[in-house]
């Protein structure tokens, strides 16, 4: 898998605000008939028709073809009793997709993250609005094309440790047979883990340079010019997300510790520079 410069880099003006031109971007005609193909799915299973429907992520800047997954967040005016289930599901000790998810996937042919909130929720999330482009719904359109410095200095104002990330827990427990789950995913969720390493590492880093992105590129090279004596055990969680497919579990096991101890280093590191 290429290690490519996808992803934008912002830089705060004068005013401490970034600008994004999410509302220009044209999106590829093939990732629409996804949405509208997820749409249909999740109404037919909740019985209510989404206010507006979002975009984030590679989706924006690439075709379908060579997104990784598609990002979906479909927003209602009121909240929601979901009656199905769209990620993962833990049943007698095996991890799996839920049956919603394996049928989605089997539909469209990427993987589909797909995010329902209600409006309020979706809000208070400034972040996420900023990085979403409404694509689909006749409400409102909720997504943000400028975001303060102040607002993410909130969101990332300390390093969140690895070690109380949500599915440590159960990855370490896969690998090491306590629970059961197919290779696939496995490596789903190890990527996952590694994306939310690094950017909950690495953006809190960036913004004291005045700068923002979510990059998985910029978050590796933030961090390299952070810890530089640490570089190697970096370019290894890096290969790690490259090549997932490549690596054993025994491979996997210790890249894990690895991961926690860099988290932790980083910690340590902001501390000292407050």
């Amino acid at each position: 898998m290429r290690f490519s410069k996808l992803g934008k880099k912002y830089i705060f003006n004068a005013q401490d605000v970034i600008v994004n031109s999410n509302n220009s971007v044209e999106i590829d005609a093939h990732i629409l008939d996804i949405v509208s193909e997820v749409d249909r799915y999740v109404y037919d299973i909740e019985g209510v028709k989404p206010d507006s429907v979002y975009l984030r992520g590679s989706c924006l800047e690439e075709s379908v073809d060579l997104a990784l997954d598609i990002d979906i967040v479909m927003v209602y005016n009121e909240r929601i009793v979901m009656k199905g289930n769209y990620g993962f599901v833990l049943s007698d000790s095996a991890w799996s997709y839920s049956d919603q998810l394996s049928e989605l996937c089997s539909k469209i042919g990427i993987f589909p993250d797909v995010t329902l909130m209600c409006r309020e929720e979706f809000i208070a999330s400034e972040e996420l609005r900023f990085i979403s482009k409404k694509v689909y719904g006749s409400g409102e359109n909720l997504s943000l094309t400028t975001l303060s410095l102040k607002s993410l200095d909130i969101e990332y104002g300390n390093v969140i440790l690895l070690q109380s990330h949500r599915n440590i827990n159960t990855i370490k427990k896969i690998l090491y047979g306590d629970f059961i789950a197919s290779r696939q995913v496995l490596e789903r969720v190890v990527k996952g883990l590694i994306e939310d390493f690094y950017r909950d590492c690495a953006i809190g880093i960036m913004l004291r340079n005045r700068m923002y992105s979510r990059s998985m590129y910029d978050c590796h090279n933030t961090l390299l010019e952070s810890i530089p004596y640490l570089s190697d055990k970096l370019d290894n969680v890096m290969d790690l997300f490259l090549n997932t497919d490549d690596y054993s579990y025994q491979d996997i096991k210790p890249m894990i510790h690895e991961m926690v101890y860099l988290s932790e280093e980083i910690q340590h590191l902001r501390y000292k520079e407050k």
